[in-house]
């Protein structure tokens, strides 16, 4: 019996055929684009409490694994009777933090802001008779002078007219903060079971990536998550470390040298310092200003004092607790802190560092790997 067609020609066309699928479902997609993002924006927040406890899990696991072989080690007890106890204290220690924090510091935000709020008005008379000083010093005219202060009243009111826009939202904000507060507790709860349990997902990751990618590569892909995750624990947490020293020492230096509102700039000292370079930059700038409308004495000793504490976190104790980690020269620093922030913001910032610390790393075995197989030597 004659054949229509032969094997070739058949390949040809069912090839020809899945490639006018997949045109025509890329076309819809594109016309569904925004239903697409919905149900994924949707998606991503059903899983919400899983994504809080995998981010738990990643931070609390080295303080768990500390406590389990230093401080539970010793014991000769089975092995997850030490996870359990390594955990509940883990949780009892960050618990503890977590309610000083919130039991001090934040009434001595909300204190400050509110005594900022009353005095405001009188900051600004203060302000524009600075103003009218400078200007008459400097010969300005009164043309010049009445845009300023003009655009300084204008300036304030727009910032009343936000506020009291966004009050009307606050019942909304309410229940998205209590869903917040339900999902991180539900996080912290899947937290658990990852630490306790961590072996056996980790095998069972194993076993599927086997499966989909064989050894090889699989190996490879390991290797690649040990590295990712050691350099971010270690940035990380040295970086948090290293922002609480400096944001204690903001917090007496300014008590020391008698400045305005202490806890509150020392606050936004220590968190904008987690963004590598340009973090003391950030926090420094908010901080000058609410001293300038103070006092500008104590803006002018604030911005010296700020420069002398990022020269000491910059040279002593940076290098102290972060060392090398990153092992990025300093000019892709500031590639990765740039592109990171173009496109995620702080976060893309402070995350951008570690991130593409381990994409140079890669890059550099596999061309050093490449020259060796080449036996290529660039001096």
């Amino acid at each position: 019996m004659k054949k229509w067609f032969n094997a070739e020609q058949i390949t040809t066309v069912v090839s020809f055929t899945l490639a006018g699928l997949l045109l025509i479902g890329v076309y819809f997609l594109i016309l569904n684009i925004k239903v697409l993002e919905t149900n994924v924006l949707r998606f991503l927040s059903v899983l919400t409490p899983f994504i809080y406890g995998i981010i738990l899990a990643f931070l609390l696991g080295p303080f768990v694994r500390f406590f389990e072989l230093n401080i539970f080690g010793m014991f000769r007890w089975k092995a997850s009777i030490k996870r359990l106890l390594a955990v509940i204290l883990t949780l009892l220690i960050t618990l503890e933090v977590t309610i000083l924090f919130f039991s001090f510091i934040i009434p001595q935000i909300v204190l400050s802001l509110g005594s900022i709020s009353v005095k405001l008005p009188e900051y600004v008379i203060i302000l524009e008779n600075l103003l009218n000083e400078w200007m008459d010093i400097i010969n300005l005219n009164q043309d010049w002078s009445s845009l300023i202060l003009d655009s300084s009243e204008n300036l304030l009111q727009s910032f009343v007219n936000t506020l009291q826009a966004y009050l009307p939202k606050l019942l909304d904000y309410s229940w998205q903060f209590t869903m917040t507060i339900f999902n991180l507790i539900v996080g912290i709860a899947i937290s658990i079971y990852i630490i306790l349990d961590k072996e056996r997902f980790v095998l069972q990751v194993k076993k599927i990536h086997y499966y989909l990618f064989g050894q090889k590569i699989t190996d490879d892909l390991i290797d690649l998550s040990r590295l990712s995750l050691n350099m971010m624990h270690r940035f990380i947490l040295g970086k948090a470390l290293d922002s609480l020293i400096i944001g204690v020492i903001c917090y007496l230096g300014m008590l020391l040298l008698k400045l305005e509102y202490p806890v509150l700039i020392s606050v936004v000292i220590g968190m904008t310092n987690m963004i590598p370079v340009f973090g003391p930059f950030i926090g420094a700038v908010p901080g000058a200003l609410i001293l300038l409308i103070v006092s500008p004495i104590q803006a002018l000793w604030f911005i010296l004092f700020i420069i002398v504490l990022q020269q000491f976190d910059g040279n002593y104790l940076g290098p102290r607790i972060l060392g090398d980690s990153m092992g990025l020269p300093s000019l892709w620093i500031m590639f990765a802190i740039i592109v990171g922030g173009g496109y995620f913001g702080l976060v893309g910032m402070f995350m951008g560092v570690p991130i593409f610390a381990v994409i140079y790393l890669v890059f550099k075995r596999l061309i050093h790997q490449k020259l060796d197989e080449k036996a290529i030597v660039i001096k």
